[in-house]
């Protein structure tokens, strides 16, 4: 008997947008970012979201923490819209993140989907939507924000 389950999961794309502006550039070996360790650091993102997105499965943002603390916490919001419309059409207020356990030179990845997501008032993101996403440290955060990992459906599924 054959197994034809794989042809009910929908096709994938992911694609990786750098950290394009922030506070301060930083290192960590070889990687690069922006270094959040002060209240009010940012690290702000630019993503495209491509003709051929038909939903997201997540949006992660990716660091790296610099020294080991308890507890790390920082401020995700976001605008989008698309071409000829306002840039700051749809945005969503910022989402507070709360970190445990995050190590020096541990690479994590924040699930920032609601940033993304819509809401009671404001529409998801669409194919065609210039996102713009803005990262802020508060007074325990120690990290340096590489960018933004988009994984999405490519094309509709029942």
């Amino acid at each position: 008997m054959r197994s034809n389950k794989h042809s009910r999961i929908p096709p994938t794309r992911e694609i990786f947008v750098p950290a394009t502006s922030g506070t301060g550039a930083a290192q960590k070996g070889t990687h690069t970012g922006y270094i959040l360790d002060d209240d009010n650091d940012d690290a702000w993102i630019e993503l495209y979201v491509p003709h051929d997105y038909h939903g997201f499965y997540e949006c992660v943002l990716v660091a790296i923490g610099i020294n080991t603390l308890a507890t790390q916490t920082i401020n995700v919001d976001s605008d989008y819209g698309q071409k000829n419309d306002y840039s700051q059409l749809c945005s969503q207020g910022a989402f507070l993140y709360t970190l445990t356990g995050v190590g020096a030179d541990q690479i994590i990845e924040i699930d920032i989907t609601n940033v993304i997501n819509g809401d009671a008032t404001t529409r998801a993101i669409m194919r065609g939507d210039y996102v713009g996403i803005h990262a802020e440290a508060t007074t325990s955060t120690d990290l340096v924000i590489l960018g933004v990992r988009f994984r999405y459906k490519v094309f509709k599924h029942k």
